[in-house]
């Protein structure tokens, strides 16, 4: 069992490079802890040098220049937009930030984990925001750190602050819709549309990560397709450092059996 937050997390090995972590009593801890969990998986992904090397090059390829805050997390959030492919899940998994680059898709809550990673890598300040709906059915918000709210949560994205250390600015980063600007907010854009903005937020039964006991999928370690990864096994048991040895133990056996059958005739 592997700790993630507050969370005791099975974790399942698929192959030398993917792992799958299920999270048991997901249901039973609040928002904030579940949260806490994601956030959890986003800093560690802003740690990694890859990711880090990556935001650096896009923000650059960007033009962002240094200590232009608002250009770098403009630029991180139309490269997620553009880069990843939002999909639905028919069941709940988190994924591993390097695992999203990877494949190169993701719900919403892998392309906020995503986009969190990569503000963390540049040390700029973020949160994550959830959006849903009341029981009475109005369209509310919730920013991680504020009181809580109680509503059926949908939908995940992130708020990003700057200067770094002592944020005064703070604007939505919604990554799942390509071409919405970094300030674009769901919730608002559905109220002063009056049309719902996003399919999740249509007031119907959700199946969202908040309340499902999700699996999270990870890739560690040098990446290795199975295929390859077998016949490299393969390969290796047929080496002839390997055969000798099984050769040697061949005929000795064969030359004790020829001893034994020769007592046995006599």
């Amino acid at each position: 069992m592997d700790r993630l937050g507050e969370f005791q997390a099975k974790r399942i090995d698929l192959d030398a490079t993917t792992k799958t972590y299920h999270l048991p009593g997901w249901k039973k801890k609040n928002d904030s802890a579940r949260l806490r969990a994601l956030r959890e998986i986003a800093m560690k992904g802003g740690r990694d040098p890859d990711i880090a090397t990556l935001a650096v090059n896009i923000v650059r390829d960007a033009g962002a220049q240094p200590r232009d805050y608002k250009g770098q997390a403009t630029a991180l959030l139309a490269w997620t937009q553009t880069q990843i492919y939002y999909i639905n899940e028919p069941g709940e998994r988190l994924q591993d930030p390097v695992y999203t680059l990877k494949v190169k898709y993701g719900d919403c809550d892998d392309m906020a984990i995503l986009l969190a990673s990569f503000y963390e890598a540049c040390r700029l300040p973020w949160r994550y925001v959830l959006s849903g709906r009341t029981r009475e059915g109005k369209l509310v918000r919730w920013v991680e750190g504020t009181p809580s709210k109680a509503a059926r949560w949908s939908h995940i994205y992130v708020i990003v602050g700057w200067p770094p250390y002592t944020p005064k600015t703070w604007l939505y980063a919604e990554p799942t819709l390509k071409g919405v600007p970094l300030g674009w907010d769901v919730v608002g854009a559905t109220k002063s549309g009056g049309k719902v903005a996003l399919p999740e937020l249509g007031g119907g039964v959700q199946d969202s990560t908040l309340q499902r006991a999700p699996m999270m999928v990870q890739r560690r370690g040098p990446e290795k397709p199975l295929a390859k990864h077998v016949v490299s096994i393969v390969a290796e048991r047929l080496h002839p450092r390997n055969l000798i040895p099984v050769l040697i133990v061949g005929i000795i056996t064969g030359a004790i059996s020829t001893q034994i059958s020769k007592k046995l005739k006599k």
